[in-house]
C-alpha cells in the first residue's frame, strides 16, 4: 500500500511529463490530489453509520427469480454509492467515477438520496461495516486512479476497492478491479484471498 502522504509528489512528477502538459492532464492531476486529500481528511473523525445503494451479485431481468445480494463466498458489500455518516459533519459519499484508465474510487460530501429498491438495486439505511474513529487512511493509486483505500475504523481494518463482483452468464462469481462499484470489505484481509482480474498488487492492506 502506498501511503497517501507519499503519493502527491509522485503524482505530479508522473502526470507532468514534458510530453503531456495539456490542460486536461493538469486538471486530472489536481483532481486526483484533491481526492487523496479528501480521503486523508477523514482521519480523526467518527463514523456513526454506513448507508448506501447495493448492486446485486446476480440478477436476470428476464427471469422471475429475485436478485441475489448476499453470498457466503462474498465477504464484502457491493454498492453503487456508499455513505459514511460522520459525526458533526456532512455525510461522505464513496463512489467509482470513470476516467480514461477505468473506474477508480471517488469521494464527496453529500447527503444520501435513498433510491428506489428493485431489480438489481437495493437501498439500505444501515450496512454491516465497522463504526468509530477513523484512525488510519492509506490510499493506493494505480494508472492515475485511486484503486483502493484502506482505513482503520474503530480499531478494525476495512478496505474499499473500485471493482465489481458478479456472475457471467450463470458461471461462478468473478471479481474485477477498476470497475464501477464500491466493494467495502469489513475485514480488509479477506481481499487478499480473492482471485482478482486484473491481479491485485502485493502489499499490506
Amino acid at each position: 500500500m502506498i501511503r497517501a502522504a507519499l503519493i502527491r509528489p509522485r503524482l505530479y512528477r508522473d502526470f507532468m511529463r514534458s510530453e503531456d502538459l495539456s490542460p486536461s492532464t493538469v486538471r486530472a492531476a489536481a483532481w486526483l490530489g484533491e481526492q487523496i486529500g479528501a480521503f486523508e481528511a477523514l482521519r480523526g473523525h467518527r463514523v456513526t453509520k454506513w448507508q448506501g445503494s447495493e448492486w446485486a451479485l446476480r440478477f436476470d431481468d428476464e427471469s422471475d427469480e429475485p436478485a441475489q445480494f448476499d453470498d457466503p463466498e462474498v465477504p464484502c458489500v457491493q454498492a453503487i454509492e456508499l455513505i459514511a455518516v460522520v459525526e458533526g459533519q456532512d455525510p461522505v459519499c464513496f463512489w467509482a467515477p470513470q476516467d480514461d484508465e477505468g473506474f477508480g474510487l471517488g469521494i464527496e460530501r453529500r447527503h444520501w438520496t435513498r433510491r428506489h429498491s428493485g431489480g438489481a438495486l437495493r437501498s439500505r439505511e444501515s450496512l454491516p461495516l465497522p463504526t468509530g474513529i477513523v484512525e488510519r487512511v492509506e490510499v493506493r493509486v494505480e494508472h492515475s486512479c485511486i484503486s483502493e483505500v484502506a482505513m482503520q475504523v474503530g480499531g478494525v481494518d476495512i478496505l474499499l476497492v473500485a471493482g465489481e463482483v458478479g456472475d457471467a452468464w450463470g458461471e461462478l462469481l468473478q471479481w474485477h478491479r477498476f470497475d464501477e462499484q464500491v466493494l467495502a470489505f469489513p475485514n480488509a484481509s479477506d481481499a487478499d484471498q480473492i482471485d482478482w482480474v486484473p491481479p491485485r498488487p502485493p502489499g499490506p492492506a
